[in-house]
C-alpha cells in the first residue's frame, strides 16, 4: 500500500523528470508571491499546486481505484476550491521558511494533508 511519502516521492521524481518549474519551496514561495525576488504568478502557482495534488491522486488510484484522497492523506470536503489549496500551501510556505529548501511538490502535499486532513 502506498504511503504520504511514496506518493510524494513519485510526484517528485515525475515533477524532476518533467522539468516542473518550481523545484524547492523557495522557488514556489517566489513564484507564488510569498517571498520577494521573482514575479508573482497566479495562475502558474495555483496550477503548480493543482498538478501536485492531481497527480498524487490520479497514482493513488492507479493504486486502487477507491479511496484515493485516503492513500494520499488529503479529504478535501467537496466545495474546496483550488484558490483555497493556493492559500493553503502559501500559509505554509509562510509560516515554515526553515523547510523551504526541500522539493516544492512535498510540500505542498504536506500543505494539503495538514489542512485536509483524513478523519
Amino acid at each position: 500500500m502506498p504511503t504520504v511519502r511514496g506518493i510524494a516521492l513519485a510526484v517528485i521524481l515525475f515533477s524532476w523528470c518533467a522539468g516542473a518549474f518550481a523545484t524547492t519551496g523557495n522557488e514556489l514561495a517566489r513564484f507564488c508571491g510569498v517571498t520577494e525576488g521573482g514575479p508573482a504568478n497566479r495562475a502558474i502557482c495555483g496550477g503548480y499546486i493543482a498538478g501536485v495534488y492531481e497527480t498524487a491522486l490520479e497514482l493513488a488510484k492507479a493504486a486502487t481505484p477507491t479511496g484515493a484522497q485516503r492513500r494520499i492523506g488529503i479529504c478535501a470536503a467537496e466545495g474546496v476550491t483550488s484558490e483555497q489549496f493556493e492559500d493553503v500551501v502559501k500559509s505554509h510556505l509562510r509560516r515554515t521558511p526553515a523547510t523551504r529548501h526541500l522539493p516544492a511538490p512535498g510540500l505542498v502535499l504536506r500543505a494539503l494533508e495538514t489542512a485536509f486532513p483524513c478523519k
